[in-house]
């Protein structure tokens, strides 16, 4: 999002769906939470950002 006037608005996912949105990645965002998906937002990376980048990466 960028701009002052950016404004978003939340579509309930079947919306997408019948928009024709597969949930194929084309809206990064757009995982309904149902199915394979269910879920998908709700985990946490806290202990991938406590262990920090991967060694070779350092």
């Amino acid at each position: 999002m960028s701009g002052k006037d950016t404004k978003r608005t939340w579509v309930p996912a079947d919306w997408l769906e019948k928009q024709g949105e597969t949930g194929d990645m084309r809206l990064p965002i757009s995982m309904p939470p149902t199915g394979n998906s269910a879920g998908t937002h709700l985990r946490s990376n806290a202990k991938a950002v406590k262990a920090g980048p991967p060694p070779e990466t350092r």
